[in-house]
């Protein structure tokens, strides 16, 4: 759940690097990705009603990271390497409703299984363009792995 919301507000990232036109558009499909998902979750009640809307959920999920990872391309791409800070209206408006959602019993699973396929989609490009060993990271915290 951290992962995904850390990935939420980072959509700036790559703010001074583009153009005001070329920014606007990126901020505005993130936004409306992430006003997407808000309006899927919005009406869920219970566990049954999150269950009817799982299969959407993964689409705008998956949908959602990949306009991320298209900004992040972006930013790379522009040779920009730092980092800014925004606060996205519709990003904590959904933080809002996700932590609405997991306070409902049983809902915490089947969210997470909405979430699964975008964070496994975000983690491989993470690896890829940080060029991180993901066996170094589980000797880091202290993990025997064999290779």
């Amino acid at each position: 759940m951290k992962r995904f919301f850390s990935s939420l507000c980072c959509v700036s990232f790559f703010l001074a690097s583009c153009s005001q036109d070329d920014w606007e558009k990126k901020a505005a499909e993130v936004e409306s990705r992430a006003h997407s998902i808000f309006l899927e979750l919005k009406g869920v009640n219970s566990r049954e009603t999150l269950e009817e809307k799982q299969d959407r959920l993964k689409n705008l999920f998956h949908l959602f990271v990949i306009s991320l990872c298209e900004a992040d391309a972006s930013r790379r791409a522009k040779g920009y390497n730092g980092d800014f800070s925004m606060s996205l209206h519709e990003c904590k408006s959904l933080q809002t409703e996700v932590y609405r959602i997991l306070s409902i019993e049983g809902c915490k699973e089947i969210l997470q299984i909405c979430q699964r396929e975008a964070l496994h989609f975000l983690d491989a490009y993470d690896r890829k363009h940080q060029r991180q060993d993901p066996f170094s990271l589980l000797e880091k915290k202290g993990h025997r792995v064999l290779r």
